[in-house]
């Protein structure tokens, strides 16, 4: 699966959620600013699952940070019901500029060696 990276301030730092005996998650919210001039600000949900929902302890909302994601989706189908699709932003490398909490894939363990950005990408029309 491809990976992405993205910028931004910290926004809102969930609670950790322990959702059975052997996985939990944490939602950690930042804003991003996009578009040519900045003018664009989306605020993007991200998850952190298990290992991953303590990278964020010891950050605070303001932070400015730099992560490492992949997206994900599903679909859910009911009969007789329209087809619904849920999507996901999974964070697993997150780090505050100029230094901040070292996590285990700034050691190596499970970055891969490329990650793709949209950032690399002309901006022609506006980014969603």
């Amino acid at each position: 699966m491809d990976s992405y990276l993205a910028s931004g301030k910290i926004v809102h730092i969930g609670e950790t959620e322990q959702i059975t005996d052997t996985f939990k998650k944490r939602v950690v919210v930042v804003e991003i600013i996009s578009g040519d001039q900045g003018q664009y600000a989306n605020e993007v949900p991200f998850e952190l699952m298990n290992k991953a929902a303590h990278y964020v302890d010891s950050m605070k909302v303001g932070d400015t940070v730099d992560l490492m994601f992949s997206l994900g989706g599903n679909a859910w189908v009911r009969d007789g019901h329209p087809t619904i699709w849920f999507g996901s932003n999974k964070c697993f490398n997150i780090k505050v500029q100029g230094g901040g909490q070292a996590t285990p894939a700034q050691a190596g363990q499970g970055v891969p060696a490329t990650a793709g950005s949209y950032a690399d990408e002309p901006v022609d029309e506006i980014p969603f």
